[in-house]
């Protein structure tokens, strides 16, 4: 409990639902297009950059909708797709060991 209050006070509520936000949305889209296509190999790591697209879109159009424009914001939501990445390629990286 004590890391979380920690991050929270580091980085404000805002900043940390941004991220998981966008970790959350970039997943979902990344997802969904892996599985449409079917692929499995290191050309699936493309595929996060698909959602990381639209999670810039909407983090911009949800920053013009706002009282105030945050570059933060949209930055934080970006990092969330980090995430995503990184789990995408651990898991081809292991499909790989075990063929």
């Amino acid at each position: 409990m004590k890391l979380t209050d920690n991050l929270l006070k580091r980085f404000g509520t805002d900043k940390i639902l941004h991220h998981v936000t966008g970790s959350s949305v970039c997943a979902l889209i990344s997802l969904v297009a892996i599985i449409q296509d079917g692929i499995i190999g290191w050309d699936i790591l493309t595929y996060p950059v698909i959602g990381a697209v639209a999670v810039f879109l909407v983090s911009t159009v949800k920053e013009y909708l706002d009282a105030r424009f945050d570059w933060k914001d949209i930055l934080a939501a970006m990092l969330g797709c980090i995430w995503v990445f990184m789990a995408v390629a651990a898991g081809v990286f292991l499909y790989q060991l075990s063929v």
